[in-house]
């Protein structure tokens, strides 16, 4: 946290929330659930997985 900077302390809790949401729902996807289209144009359950742990992915498989 850094106290020079006002508000830094709601954003890094904000991102620990969000962290912690993500590992749950990341935690509950299985081997089989990985080719399943998203919602979004291109976009699978892995090239999504990939997007959210910094992976750089070629969509088109």
């Amino acid at each position: 946290m850094d106290r020079d900077r006002p508000g830094t302390d709601d954003i890094v809790a904000l991102h620990g929330s969000a962290l912690a949401s993500a590992v749950g729902l990341v935690g509950r996807v299985r081997a089989n659930q990985m080719g399943v289209p998203t919602p979004c144009d291109g976009w699978y359950v892995w090239t999504l997985l990939a997007h959210l742990v910094g992976g750089r992915v070629n969509s088109e498989i």
